[in-house]
């Protein structure tokens, strides 16, 4: 049996997840963010080159070939009361979808609190 072997490598980018529901279909909005720093943002060109992916999950139905045509994402890095608490930033995406060859458009605004460590205070004992 063949053994497929990968290895992992850690870079400068985090991808980020934003998942809600639509008309009660399930949306995922996905983000390559460079998460580090103090601060990062990317532009209208970087999102419509494919750093951000938007994808709704519907089997029964046929879901319109929707894409990140463009907006902005910015991320700010909240500064730690304590040093071993979890990293905290807070985003903003700003997108705008549509489909590929025009037509149908739409503004997507959120603004969420993102833990990249995995650990959300609530999560640790006596986390705040």
């Amino acid at each position: 049996m063949d053994t497929l072997k990968s290895e992992v490598t850690f870079g400068r980018f985090r991808i980020l997840l934003s998942a809600y529901s639509e008309e009660g279909i399930p949306v995922e909005i996905f983000i390559k963010a460079p998460v580090e720093g103090v601060a990062f943002s990317l532009s209208n060109l970087q999102l419509a080159s494919r750093w951000g992916i938007w994808q709704a999950s519907c089997p029964k139905c046929r879901p319109r070939p929707l894409r990140i045509s463009g907006g902005s994402v910015r991320g700010n890095r909240i500064a730690r009361d304590n040093m071993a608490g979890p990293e905290k930033w807070v985003l903003e995406l700003k997108l705008d979808i549509s489909q590929k060859y025009g037509g149908y458009k739409r503004p997507v605004h959120i603004k969420q609190v993102f833990y990249p460590d995995f650990i959300r205070p609530e999560k640790t004992a006596g986390g705040t």
